[in-house]
C-alpha cells in the first residue's frame, strides 16, 4: 500500500532527510507503517463482525422458518440452519477472542495475517452456506413470493457485505463469489432465455461489486497509510524539536559558563594588577629618594632609566585595571601629539644595559 506524499513547509530550518518518512516509496510488507495499516483494517473488520453475524443469523432463522412453513420439509432446512448457526457461533467466538487479545500496532506481521485469515475463513463459510441455499431449497424453481424473498436476502447480504467486509479485501471478494455465483449458475441451469439473462445479470452485478469493493478498499488503505505516515512524521518532528531544544539549552549553559569564566578572569587580573601596583609605587618612591642624593652622571642616567621603566610598568598596570572596559567594548584610543625622539631615546636607554651585556 502506498499513498502520495503530503507536502510540508516547515517555517524554521528544514527537517533532515533522515527524519522525513518516504510516503510514496514502496515499502516491504513488514514495514511498521504497513503492519499498522493492516492491523487497523483487521481491527475495523472485527468491530463489524458481530453486527454482520447477527444480521446473517437472523435472516437464516426467518428464511428457514418460511421454507418449512411453505414446503413442509423439516430435514434440509433444519440441517442447513444448524450449520449456519454453527458458523455464526464461530464468528461470535472469533470476535470475542480478538477483542480479548487486542493486538497492538507493533505486533508481528504474521499475527496480523493470521487473524485476517481467520476472519476471511469465517465469513466465507457463511457465504458458502447462503450460496448452497439456492441449490438445497426449491424456492427459485417456483415463481412465488418466497423465491423473490430468497433473491432479495442474497442481494441484501452481498450489498451489506460491501461495507462490513470492506476492510478485508479478500474476504469481501470471496463472500461475493460464493454467494452470488451459485445463484447465477442456478438461473443459467434452467436452460431458458429468462434464466440465462438473469444469470448474466447476476454475474455483471458481481463484477461491478468486486470492482467497487477493490477501489473502495484501496482508498481506505491509502487513507490509513497517510494517517500513520503523518503520525510518524509528527513524532519525528517532535523528537527533532526536543533535540534542538536540548542543544539550545546546552549552548545557553555553555554561554553562561563562558561569561562566568570571563568575569572571573577579569576579577583575577584586576586583583593581581592592584596587588602589583602597591609595591610598584614603593619602588618609584624609593627611586625618587635616591635621585635626590649625591650621584655621578652615569648613576643618575641609570636611575632615570629605571624610573622611566617603573613609570611605564605602572601605566601598564593601570591599563590592566581597565580591562573591563575593553571587554565591554568601551576602549577609547587617545590621539595626542608626542615627541618621537624622546620615545626612541627612552627605548634606547631601556635596552642599552642589555645590549652592553651582550657586547
Amino acid at each position: 500500500m502506498s499513498a502520495p506524499a503530503p507536502h510540508a513547509s516547515p517555517s524554521a530550518s528544514p527537517v533532515p532527510a533522515a527524519v522525513t518518512p518516504s510516503i510514496s516509496a514502496p515499502r516491504p510488507r513488514g514495514h511498521p507503517i504497513e503492519v499498522k495499516a493492516r492491523l487497523e483494517l483487521v481491527r475495523t473488520a472485527y468491530l463489524e463482525l458481530k453486527s454482520g453475524t447477527w444480521a446473517s443469523a437472523a435472516c437464516a432463522v426467518f428464511f428457514s422458518i418460511a421454507v418449512v412453513v411453505e414446503y413442509g420439509d423439516y430435514l434440509i432446512p433444519g440441517f442447513w440452519l444448524g450449520v449456519m448457526i454453527g458458523f455464526a457461533i464461530y464468528r461470535f467466538w472469533l470476535a470475542r477472542a480478538f477483542d480479548r487479545l487486542r493486538p497492538v500496532a507493533d505486533s508481528n506481521p504474521a499475527i496480523v495475517v493470521n487473524w485476517g485469515f481467520r476472519y476471511v475463513i469465517a465469513t466465507t463459510l457463511t457465504g458458502v452456506g447462503w450460496g448452497l441455499s439456492v441449490w438445497l431449497f426449491p424456492t427459485l424453481s417456483r415463481p412465488d413470493t418466497l423465491a423473490i424473498v430468497h433473491v432479495l436476502i442474497l442481494a441484501g447480504l452481498t450489498t451489506g457485505s460491501a461495507r462490513l467486509l470492506l476492510p478485508m479485501r479478500k474476504g469481501s471478494v470471496a463472500y461475493l463469489l460464493v454467494v452470488m455465483v451459485p445463484l447465477a449458475a442456478r438461473f443459467i441451469s434452467y436452460g431458458n432465455p429468462s434464466g440465462f439473462t438473469a444469470g448474466i445479470c447476476v454475474l455483471v452485478f458481481v463484477a461491478y461489486m468486486i470492482s467497487a469493493t477493490l477501489h473502495n478498499h484501496r482508498t481506505l488503505s491509502d487513507a490509513l497509510v497517510m494517517r500513520f505516515e503523518r503520525e510518524a512524521l509528527a513524532t519525528e518532528l517532535q523528537a527533532e524539536n526536543a533535540r534542538r531544544e536540548s542543544r539550545e539549552t546546552e549552548l545557553q549553559e555553555a554561554r553562561v559558563r563562558a561569561e562566568s569564566a570571563s568575569r572571573a578572569k577579569g576579577e583575577f587580573l584586576a586583583t593581581i594588577s592592584h596587588e602589583i601596583r602597591t609595591p610598584m609605587n614603593g619602588v618609584l618612591g624609593m627611586l625618587r629618594v635616591v635621585r635626590d642624593t649625591q650621584l655621578s652622571p652615569d648613576q643618575r642616567g641609570y636611575l632615570k632609566t629605571a624610573s622611566d621603566s617603573a613609570e611605564a610598568l605602572l601605566l601598564l598596570l593601570n591599563d590592566v585595571l581597565d580591562f573591563s572596559k575593553i571587554e565591554a567594548g568601551r576602549l577609547e584610543l587617545e590621539h595626542a601629539p608626542f615627541p618621537p625622539a624622546t620615545a626612541v631615546k627612552a627605548v634606547a636607554d631601556l635596552m642599552r644595559a642589555r645590549a652592553r651585556d651582550k657586547g
